[in-house]
């Protein structure tokens, strides 16, 4: 898959192993800054605050600059044409590129997830134990509904960047965290 290398060798690459890196320092600073947090405290705070967050943020942004990459790349450059002139189904080359662009972002999604619930949480605890796995799927999860939205929006918009950053910070930021029923239609609920 020519797709995933090219996805993975851009700049932003480098944004997303800093982001990962700050997902991760944030969880050591959680796990030995504050003393008086035991065992049983660094789950909670895992569950109910470092957890979403990273779902909600960090699954949302890397997911949205690899998704969006998948086809804007290929229209600015105008060598769009040139794939689509190729002799290689169309259902095909989008079939490549999403597999690539899911890849590029499940990936290092589940690394930003996995690294602060492996540092954080008590492995040798099975709650702490699922609920670390439980939000790993959910990475994987809400990184292939993101990676499909991004996708879509890398293909139809003409500057996908400025609408998928209007999609996470406008309807998931906000939609998403007003009360009621409204939240069942963000994917991060």
């Amino acid at each position: 898959l020519w797709f995933l290398k090219r996805l993975l060798l851009q700049r932003r690459s480098l944004f997303v192993v800093l982001v990962i890196f700050v997902a991760w320092a944030l969880a050591v600073a959680l796990r030995v800054g504050p003393a008086e947090l035991d065992a049983q405290d660094r789950v909670t705070l895992f569950r109910d605050g470092v957890g979403p967050f990273l779902i909600a943020a960090v699954v949302l942004l890397i997911s949205m600059l690899y998704a969006t990459a998948a086809f804007a790349q290929e229209i600015e450059e105008k060598t769009i044409f040139l794939l689509l002139t190729r002799p290689y189904p169309r259902s095909r080359l989008l079939r490549d590129k999403a597999i690539a662009a899911w890849l590029a972002s499940a990936v290092p999604s589940a690394l930003a997830v996995a690294l602060p619930a492996a540092t954080m949480l008590p492995l040798d605890d099975p709650t702490a134990r699922a609920i670390g796995l439980a939000y790993l799927g959910a990475a994987l999860l809400a990184s292939t509904a993101y990676a499909a939205l991004f996708l879509r929006i890398g293909l139809a918009a003409s500057r996908p960047m400025v609408w998928a950053a209007g999609i996470a910070l406008g309807w998931e930021g906000l939609v998403g965290t007003t009360p009621g029923n409204l939240q069942l239609f963000t994917i991060q609920h």
